[in-house]
């Protein structure tokens, strides 16, 4: 599973991606990426990591819609 999210990753979101995704496309992988990320950690019992993990994932992304 790790090797997938590394290969999309890679292919959609990462910086120098070879397809990068713009607009809503991104603003769904983003979501699905650091969401899914949040859930795994709360899953293995660090739920203030996951709760701090995903403000500072909102609190960014927010800040991004602002430039």
């Amino acid at each position: 599973m790790p090797a997938g999210y590394v290969a999309v990753w890679a292919l959609f979101g990462a910086p120098g991606a070879e397809l990068p995704l713009h607009g809503a496309a991104r603003a769904v992988l983003d979501l699905l990426w650091f969401g899914s990320a949040a859930v795994l950690l709360r899953a293995t019992g660090l739920r203030r990591t996951a709760v701090v993990f995903g403000v500072a994932y909102l609190l960014t992304t927010a800040a991004h819609l602002m430039l």
